[in-house]
Formats: structure tokens, C-alpha cells, sequence
């Protein structure tokens, strides 16, 4: 075996027991005396050299932590000594067995219950009842022949008797761990008893002489210290690296608010005033997760499954709808609630109307009234009766439309109640109410319940129903209805429907058939129009969501990636994102064009129920079984063109007032008008202002500021913001710094790679950048002296933050890095989210970086340091870790000073 006992504990109130009882197993010899009594074999067993394992690292209490040292060390393991403390006996925060008691199972695996059992010893540390023991010891046998070790404390050789009872309760293990037998035990009690006088003989030597040796023990004392200080802030900073990394991963899975919650952990709340050691590669691991954070807020308080979540029409409010049986109003901004609206039973469906001012709830308990609500303050309205399972208003707010559990049934006067006319009945396939909808200019209204019913909702004429289709269950090999979501087109002159694996279009004035939409291999769960009508896209039980396009019927798009049923999805408002709801317990926003994941949104812990955008498709809202619902940022990273601008606006490698032009062999630095358009030019010039396009005027300017003679082939030129100095590179492979007024070359770079790229100045004109297929450089523009090198690859494009401070690059490896153009290090590394690259930015105030992609995609990424990031981070943070999400990362239990002011999620 490799380790003669295995250390068993808690590290909440064990620890400083196991650290203990380790070093004392480590330093232990049998006596000689005791040795030369046992049988050959028994002797060499004895005087073998063996390890005690006991787990210390700051490794987080993962499974792949568990596979890869916990379980090898116990099937390694001769004996388990179990500490037996008042946290060993209680589950984890989540219900699970603690670590003590899955430890205690996997050696009865490995030895069984009976040997097992033998080579189990119970020790007993401060606080633990001497009747109850962790795990399975307790069913394992009624009464275990424990050691007690609750006397341990720092100050325990001050107490009389205490150091003998340790002493005993000590040799109590190793006669175990040993195999002494009964006879020989009074040897190793009289060694124990040498030993202690010999410790307390030194003891007293040692007092004698602590005034002579009195300023040295107090200079050892201080050097111990800091020493000590150093072991804990090197522990501290390992942790940090860890848990850093950890959190990066979890990041790249998905998990942005836990790793958001678990990076701030491991950096100083304030780092003027430290509670910990503030590590780079922490701030690094933070700056890469604090952009992935999607989750906003976590709507907490219903007692059941939420079934519906909705935005307001101006995205200020959030309403939600319960089996619990009741609907909550939600500030979405502050995730606070406004109001909780009472129900007999389950609320399945609610809806506001088109101003927002009002909201609408059903039921789907018998007896129980649907109502209208005042959306501001949760006032009562209107009582419109029981039996209304769900309710639509119009699209003007007027009237209103509600349905049982089987159809649509009347319309009413949205503002009192009154019945307007009730609807004709028609169809004969409706056996549960799926969705109530106004066509877009409110002459039509559809019932989905099995069949499809559409009416006049101007009389409450039946038009016409389209009959569901007939599934054969997989399971059961039954015959049932697929009769499931139906839509209006957004103009109303189609309607969609789902059936078996197909989706149809039909004609919204008389139903009749237009497309057939077939590529899903397991019944279609729901569909869904773009705003413009000019795509749909549909969700199944295959996995899949597909998105077609409506003028061809030709597939697009497979979105693939969930891991359950896709069971609804929505286009967002500008037409670009789709939002997909899966019972895989995520949800993912998908690039209409490119096909492509680009977030998934973890954070329930159960099955998905509804999901949707808001207004302005800024954010989106999921409903879940695990009773909450959670507002995300649906555009985090995405620039509108708007946005965009302002980034160009803010470029630092380009002077608004000035424009470069190649006339022949020269290069003129000439007056750019404000008021005269400019035109864009691929060639070997190119002028790095973040496009590394050259703008020149329509017209030769009549006044040239500056001619620069000689220079020709020229590659690439940047220009400082002031105008006084132009860095260039020519074919021929010359980097060069000028001095615009003089129209003398300030230096001549020593660049040895014969292929040079691009060069650019930063906009102060204190340095120059270069780039060549291996490497990128930064210079002294003054003197030509190189002073750091950022990137050993080929970099496509760079340019300076507006402060000069910072360079960012894409480089050929895929990503963009941003460097510190004083000492190269680098200080963020992203992953390209689009596969071409055609512009870079910072923003005029330097603290966020913008990229544009091929197919008009905008990314931005916080670039900001310090104090700065961990408020950003904290002004991102949806919720910190819970208590089983620290207690799994070895984290205190109550932190000393709560991240961001808040406690632990329980």
C-alpha cells in the first residue's frame, strides 16, 4: 500500500486537527525495543517508511479532483482515520453527502464492510457528540472505540494532564495503525513517557535561557513572521492563480456569473486597503470573464414552476406567472418586486397590453377569475370572470379576447369588461388551449387548441379551422393529436402551424396550404416569423432549431447544440439573433446569418418553460421549473452602427484635420475639408487609421501642407495626432520616424525582418509600433532604440489606445491581444467571435475596444485595470456564489468582506 492511513476531515472545523495528527504519524518511530520483538515479516512492515495522505491543496472539490486524487489515495490507503466534528455530520448545503462520508464509502468499496470496519479509526475533535458519527459508522456499528482528540488547541501543553491524554489518545492510533500487539503496547506507552520528559527537560533548558537569548528570539520572531506572512500571501496567491483559471473555464463553458462571482473572490475587495494579495494573472482571469457575464438579475420569490415570463413593452417591467398561483410584477432593471397578484390556482399565461399600462392574467384552476390588472402598482381592475384560461387584447388595447381550456370563446370591451359578442363555434379537434392571437391589424383572431380556428374578430364569425394532424407516440405506439403552435405572419396575411416533423404555411383568409416545411426528424415543437416575414424558424424535439427562408422554403440555417428538446424559439426585433428555449436546462442566441452559437445561458438549475426578447432586443428573459426567472443581456458585446461611429470618432492613430495622399514618387500631408466628401482606395498605400484604408479627397487639394520627397513604394503610414511626426515603411523594407515641420527623418528603425507589414505611431509621438511576419515591436520614436517586443507571430492590424498606453492586435493565430506598450506585457487575450476581421477601435475614453466583423457584426470588450475592473465587474454581478458553489471551491463559508457588498445566495 502507498500511504499507511488516510486523513479523513472537514476543512471547516478539522483541519488544524489533521494538520496535528499528521505531523506527529510523520515524525513517529516505533521503539527499537518494540521492534525487536515482532516476527521478521511483522518488523520490516513496521520499519517501512510510509506516507499519511491528507488532503491541503486549495483545489476546488470538484469530480475530476475527486477521480484524479481523493479516490486513488483511499483504495491506496492501509487505514481511514475518520475525524468525527460537528460539519462532518451534516450534508452539504445542497443535500449531498459531505466529502467525510463519500470518502467513508469508497474504502468499505474497496475493503468491505467487514475488514473495512476493522480498519476504520474514529477520532473525535472539538464540539463532536460521542453518540453520532459521520456518514455510514453510524449504521456500520452502534458503538466505535473512539479516540478523543477534542483537547487540541494552541495552548494545550499549559493545561494540566492535557499533553498525557493527548499522548495516550495518540498512541491509541498507532497501536492500531500498527498492529501492536496487546503484550508490547507498555513499551511504547514507556517511550511515549521518555519522550515527554525529554520535551519537558528541554523546556525548562529553555527557560533558563530565554533572557539571555531575549533580542534574538524577538528578531527570530519578527523574521518567523514575516515569513509566515509570505507562506500565507504565496498559499493565497496560488489559490488565486487556481481559482482564476477555474473560473476562465467555467467562463468557456457557459457559466459567465459563476465565473464572475468566483474571480472576484480571489482579488482584493479594495486594493488600496487588501484583505488578500492582488495577483496579475487574478486581474488577468477577471478581465476575461467580466465581458461573458450575461445574467442581469434573478427574479426569486415564486413557490413553484414559473410557467411565463414577459418583458413590458418599454422592457421597464417584467411580469411572471406561476403554478404557484400567483403573477409578480418585477422592476427589470433592479430585479425588486412591485407586486404580487393572487390566484387561486396555477397562472399559466399572462400578457400586457400594447401601451403597457395594463396587464391581463388567466388560470388554468376551475373556479378561479381572470383579471385585469393595473401594471404599475398590481391595483385590481377588472374582474372578468372564472374560467378564463388565457386572454389577448387587440392590437389597438381596446378589445379583448379570452378562451377556456378548449377555445376561444368571446371578445370584450378591454376598458370595462363587457362582452362585445361571443364567438362562433367551429372545428371539432380543440382539446387544450395552446395560443390566442390578433392578426397585426386586428381583423382576424386564431385559437390554437388542437385544431387551428380562425374568426372574424371584428363579429365573431368562424372562418374556417385547420385540422390538427395525427401522431403516432414512439413510446406507446398510440395515436394522438399534434396539434400545437400556430402564428400569424406580421403583416396577418398568413398563418403558420406545426404538426408531425413539418411546419405549414397557410393562407390566412382561407387556410389554404402555400409551404410545407420538412427537415426535422422528431415531432416540431413551435415556430416562430422574423419581424420582416422574410424567415421563419422552427424548433423540435430533435434537438434543432431550423431556419428557413419563406420565398424559396429552402433551409438556412441548422442551429444544433442543445443537448434536450428545443421547445420554442423568437427572432430578436431587428431580425439578426434568434433566442432558443431547450428543456436542457439552457438557453442559446444564435447569428441568424452565419448560423453560429454565439452565448448559452446557463444558470437554471431545471428544465426551461418560455423564453423571450425584449422590446428593443437588448435583453432576454427564461422561465424555469427551478421557480425563477432570469433577465440576460442578449447584446453584450454587440455595437449598433451608432455605437460603432463613435468608436471611429474616437480614433487615435488619425488626425481629424489632416489626410495623406501619394502623389508619384512623394507623399503630401494634406488639408482635409470638413465639408468636402471623402473616398476609399485599396492599394499599397494604406494610411493606418484602424480601417489601413487610404482616404483621399476628390480633388487635389490647391495648398499641401508638407512634401516628404524620396519616399516611394509606400506600404504603410500613421500619423500622430498632433500631425508633428509620420512613421512610414516602404516595399524595400525601410521604417522610418519624420518630422513634419523640419521635413527631416528623425531615425531609421533597425528592422531586421525583410518582410515588413504595417507601422504605427502612437498619438502622443513617443512611439512606434512595427509589425513584420515574426514579430511586433515597439520603438523610442525620438531615437530609434527598440524597447519591447509584444508578439512573436504575424499581426494583421494594431493601433493604439487614445492614451498611448495601450496597443491593441489581431494577430494570425485568431485572436486580438492588447499589450502595455511600456513594458509588453500582455494584458488580455479574445477570441475572434467572427471569422473576418475588419476594423479596430478603442473608444475615445479608452476603456472599452470594438472589432468589426464580416457580415456587419460590432464586438466590444472591456479594457479597463484595477480598482476600475473589480467595480466593473461588481456593477455586472447578478449574484454572487452560493454557499454549495464556496463550499465546492474550498471557500470560506461566510467571506471576511462579502464581494461586491453582498452576501452569499443561499
Amino acid at each position: 500500500m502507498k500511504y499507511r492511513a488516510f486523513i479523513s476531515y472537514r476543512r471547516q472545523d478539522a483541519s488544524g486537527v489533521a494538520r496535528w495528527l499528521r505531523r506527529r504519524l510523520l515524525s513517529y518511530r516505533l521503539p527499537r525495543e518494540f521492534l525487536d520483538q515482532l516476527p521478521e515479516e511483522r518488523r520490516v512492515d513496521a520499519e517501512r517508511r510510509v506516507a499519511f495522505f491528507l488532503d491541503t491543496s486549495y483545489q476546488s472539490a470538484n469530480e475530476d479532483f475527486w477521480t484524479a486524487n481523493i479516490e486513488p489515495a483511499l483504495k491506496e490507503s492501509e487505514y481511514l482515520i475518520v475525524l468525527s466534528s460537528p460539519s462532518a455530520l451534516e450534508p452539504r448545503s445542497d443535500g449531498g453527502d459531505n466529502w467525510v462520508a463519500r470518502e467513508i464509502d469508497t474504502f468499505l468499496k474497496v475493503h468491505g464492510d467487514v475488514e473495512g470496519k476493522r480498519r476504520i479509526i474514529v477520532a473525535l475533535t472539538d464540539g463532536a457528540p460521542e453518540d453520532r458519527f459521520p456518514g455510514r459508522l453510524g449504521t456500520l456499528s452502534e458503538r466505535w472505540d473512539w479516540v478523543d482528540l477534542r483537547l487540541i488547541s494552541g495552548w494545550r501543553w499549559l493545561r494540566p494532564g492535557v499533553a498525557a491524554q493527548l499522548a495516550g489518545a495518540f498512541l491509541k492510533i498507532v497501536a492500531c495503525i500498527f498492529e501492536a500487539p496487546q503484550h508490547l503496547l507498555p513499551i511504547l506507552a514507556r517511550e511515549e513517557a521518555r519522550r515527554s520528559g525529554r520535551l519537558r527537560l528541554a523546556a525548562v533548558g529553555g527557560a533558563l535561557s530565554v533572557m539571555a537569548v531575549l533580542s534574538g528570539a524577538l528578531v527570530w520572531a519578527i523574521v518567523e513572521r514575516t515569513r509566515a506572512i509570505e507562506q500565507r500571501d504565496a498559499a493565497l496567491i496560488a489559490q488565486s492563480r487556481y481559482l482564476g483559471q477555474t473560473a476562465q473555464k467555467l467562463a468557456a463553458d457557459g457559466h459567465g456569473t459563476t465565473a464572475l462571482g468566483l474571480a472576484l473572490e480571489v482579488l482584493p475587495a479594495r486594493i488600496d486597503d487588501p484583505d488578500r494579495p492582488f495577483d496579475r494573472s487574478a486581474e488577468l482571469a477577471l478581465r476575461a470573464v467580466v465581458d461573458g457575464a450575461r445574467e442581469l438579475r434573478v427574479l426569486r420569490g415564486h413557490g413553484g414552476p414559473v410557467r411565463e415570463a414577459i418583458f413590458s413593452p418599454d422592457g421597464a417591467g417584467v411580469a411572471t406567472a406561476s403554478d404557484d398561483g400567483t403573477v409578480r410584477l418585477w422592476n427589470a432593471e433592479s430585479g425588486q418586486v412591485i407586486a404580487v397578484l393572487p390566484g387561486a390556482g396555477g397562472q399559466r399565461h399572462v400578457s400586457f397590453s400594447p401601451d403597457g399600462a395594463r396587464l391581463v392574467t388567466g388560470s388554468s384552476a376551475k373556479g378561479d377569475d381572470a383579471k385585469i390588472w393595473d401594471a404599475r402598482s398590481g391595483r385590481e381592475l377588472l374582474m372578468l370572470g372564472p374560467h378564463v384560461k388565457m386572454a389577448r387584447f387587440s392590437p389597438d388595447g381596446t378589445g379583448l379576447a379570452i378562451g377556456t381550456n378548449h377555445s376561444a370563446s368571446s371578445i370584450l370591451d378591454a376598458a370595462s369588461g363587457r362582452k362585445l359578442f361571443d364567438l362562433q363555434p367551429g372545428g371539432g379537434g380543440c382539446y387544450r388551449l395552446r395560443n390566442l392571437q390578433f392578426s397585426s391589424d386586428g381583423a382576424r383572431l386564431l385559437a390554437s387548441c388542437g385544431d387551428v380556428l380562425i374568426w372574424d374578430a371584428r363579429n365573431g364569425n368562424f372562418q374556417f379551422a385547420i385540422e390538427a394532424e395525427t401522431v403516432v407516440d414512439r413510446s406507446t405506439g398510440r395515436e394522438r393529436f399534434s396539434g400545437g403552435d400556430a402564428k400569424f405572419s406580421p403583416d396577418g396575411r398568413q398563418v403558420l402551424t406545426v404538426g408531425n416533423t413539418t411546419a405549414r404555411l397557410r393562407d390566412a383568409g382561407d387556410g389554404r396550404e402555400l409551404m410545407v416545411f420538412t427537415g426535422h426528424s422528431e415531432p416540431v415543437t413551435g415556430a416562430s416569423f422574423s419581424p420582416d416575414g422574410r424567415h421563419i424558424v422552427t424548433t423540435s424535439s430533435d434537438r434543432t432549431a431550423r431556419i428557413w427562408k419563406l420565398d424559396t422554403g429552402r433551409e438556412v440555417q441548422a442551429l444544433r447544440g442543445h443537448q434536450g428538446a428545443v421547445l420554442e424559439a423568437a427572432f430578436s426585433p431587428d431580425g439578426s439573433t434568434v433566442l432558443t428555449v431547450s428543456d436542457d436546462g439552457t438557453a442559446r442566441l444564435w447569428h441568424v446569418k452565419s448560423g453560429n452559437s454565439f452565448a448559452t445561458l446557463h444558470g437554471h438549475e431545471l428544465r426551461l418553460t418560455s423564453g423571450g426578447f425584449s422590446f428593443d432586443g437588448s435583453r432576454v428573459i427564461t422561465a424555469s421549473f427551478d421557480r425563477t426567472a432570469r433577465v440576460w443581456d442578449a447584446r453584450l458585446g454587440r455595437m449598433s452602427a451608432a455605437e460603432w461611429a463613435g468608436f471611429e470618432r474616437g480614433r487615435s492613430s488619425f488626425s481629424g484635420e489632416l489626410a495623406i495622399e501619394e502623389t508619384g514618387q512623394n507623399v503630401r500631408i494634406v488639408e482635409r475639408p470638413s465639408d468636402r466628401p471623402v473616398f476609399e482606395r485599396k492599394g499599397k498605400l494604406t494610411v493606418d487609421d484602424l480601417e489601413e484604408r487610404l482616404r483621399v479627397l476628390r480633388e487635389r487639394p490647391d495648398r499641401p501642407i508638407v512634401t516628404l520627397d524620396g519616399v516611394t513604394k509606400l506600404r504603410s503610414a500613421s500619423l500622430s495626432r498632433d500631425g508633428a511626426r509620420l512613421a512610414t515603411v516602404t516595399d524595400d523594407g525601410g521604417f522610418q520616424v519624420w518630422d513634419v515641420a523640419s521635413r527631416r527623418v528623425l531615425t531609421t528603425l533597425a528592422v531586421e525582418d525583410a518582410d515588413p507589414t504595417v507601422i504605427s505611431i502612437s498619438p502622443d509621438g513617443a512611439r512606434v509600433v512595427t509589425t513584420s511576419e515574426r514579430e511586433v515591436q515597439v520603438w523610442e520614436a525620438e531615437t530609434g532604440r527598440r524597447l519591447v517586443t509584444l508578439h512573436e507571430q504575424a499581426v494583421l492590424r494594431l493601433v493604439f489606445s487614445p492614451d498611448s498606453r495601450r496597443v491593441a492586435t489581431q494577430s494570425m493565430d485568431g485572436t486580438i491581444r492588447v499589450w502595455d506598450a511600456r513594458t509588453g506585457a500582455e494584458l488580455m487575450a479574445l477570441a475572434m467571435p467572427a471569422r473576418t476581421l475588419a476594423d479596430l477601435a478603442f473608444s475615445p475614453d479608452g476603456t472599452r475596444l470594438a472589432a468589426r466583423f464580416d457580415q456587419g457584426l460590432v464586438f466590444a470588450w472591456t479594457v479597463r485595470f484595477g480598482q476600475d475592473l473589480i467595480d466593473e465587474a461588481c456593477r455586472r454581478l447578478a449574484r454572487p456564489l452560493s454557499y454549495a458553489e464556496r463550499e465546492g471551491f474550498f471557500l470560506d463559508r461566510e467571506p471576511k468582506i462579502p464581494r461586491c457588498g453582498e452576501k452569499p445566495w443561499d
